[in-house]
């Protein structure tokens, strides 16, 4: 399992607390990848298709998964995956990105109203 320098304190407690997951696999890095490949697919297929057609909820719905998807590339090469549904992803998302940027923070859920489950 990887090693963070900054949030490992953060990281341990969501372990301890089984909002995440650690796995091992042969290649992390190809494995991040393709979900990276899948969530740039879903802005620009299903998101970009959605907003030209004046369906703005739709597109939010749809570039609110390729953000998951792109966490979910981030915990993956680091051979972690949450577990504890939107709150825990949400919460993991906005430490990770405090750890690494301020500019960076992720859409707000109550926006969404496709009704998908996260």
């Amino acid at each position: 399992m990887a090693q963070w320098r900054k949030g490992e304190r953060a990281v341990r407690f969501l372990l301890d607390r089984g909002r995440l997951d650690s796995f091992e696999a042969a290649d992390l890095a190809g494995l991040a990848g393709a979900q990276v490949r899948r969530a740039t697919l879903r802005v620009e297929a299903t998101a970009t298709a959605a907003l030209s057609m004046g369906d703005v909820d739709g597109a939010y719905a749809a570039a609110y998964d390729a953000y998951r998807m792109a966490a979910e590339a981030l915990l993956a090469c680091q051979g972690l995956r949450a577990t504890g549904g939107v709150i825990g992803r949400t919460w993991l998302w906005r430490m990770r990105c405090r750890l690494s940027s301020p500019l960076m923070s992720p859409p707000s859920p109550s926006r969404r109203s496709s009704g998908h489950a996260c």
